[in-house]
C-alpha cells in the first residue's frame, strides 16, 4: 500500500479543479470575440416598465434682457433641483444647444440618489456653463434660480439667467 502526502479528498479536488481550468480554457477558444468586433454592450438595470416617471418640477428657463446679445455657441444649460437644506443635489438634467426661453421637466428618472421625499420643500436653479464642466467656474456662465422653495409636482418655475456682477 502506497501512502499519498495530499489526503485523498484533497487530490480529488485537485483533479476536479484541473479538469475544469484545461476544459475551461479549451472552451473559451472557440468563444473569443475580439473586444474591438464586439460593438457596444449594454447594461441592464432593474426597472419596472409599468411606472410612469413622477413629476418633479417644469417650467422655464429665460435669458436675463441684457445678456441676450452674446452669443452662446458650445454652452450647457444645468438645471438643478436641491434640498432647501444642507444643499445636496437631488435631481439634474443636462442641455445643450439650447434656444431660450427653454421649457425643461425633471423627473423621478432624473433623480441622482434615492428618492425625493413628498413633503419636502427644494429649489431650481439653473447655469448656463460656457466649458460644459459642472465643476468649474467661469465668468462668462450665467446662473439663476427660481425665487422661492417649491413642492414635489410644482409647475411654471420660472429662472433668469444672468452673469454674476462683481
Amino acid at each position: 500500500m502506497t501512502r499519498s502526502i495530499i489526503p485523498e479528498s484533497a487530490s480529488v479536488k485537485i483533479i476536479f479543479l484541473l479538469l475544469f481550468v484545461f476544459t475551461a480554457a479549451g472552451c473559451q477558444d472557440h468563444h473569443w470575440v475580439d473586444y474591438d468586433e464586439m460593438g457596444p454592450v449594454a447594461i441592464q438595470t432593474k426597472t419596472e416598465p409599468s411606472k410612469q416617471a413622477e413629476a418633479i418640477v417644469s417650467g422655464k428657463v429665460e435669458l436675463d434682457p441684457a445678456e441676450q446679445v452674446d452669443d452662446f455657441k458650445g454652452f450647457t444649460l444645468y438645471v438643478i433641483v436641491s434640498s432647501t437644506g444642507k444643499n445636496p443635489i437631488l435631481a439634474a438634467i443636462k442641455a445643450v444647444d439650447v434656444k431660450f426661453p427653454y421649457a425643461f421637466s425633471i423627473t423621478s428618472k432624473d433623480v441622482m440618489l434615492g428618492a425625493l421625499d413628498p413633503k419636502a420643500k427644494f429649489r431650481v436653479q439653473a447655469r448656463f456653463d460656457s466649458d460644459g464642466n459642472p465643476d468649474t467656474k467661469n465668468k462668462n456662465d450665467l446662473s439663476g434660480a427660481h425665487n422661492g422653495a417649491l413642492s414635489l409636482g410644482a409647475e411654471n418655475a420660472s429662472i433668469v439667467l444672468a452673469r454674476k456682477k462683481g
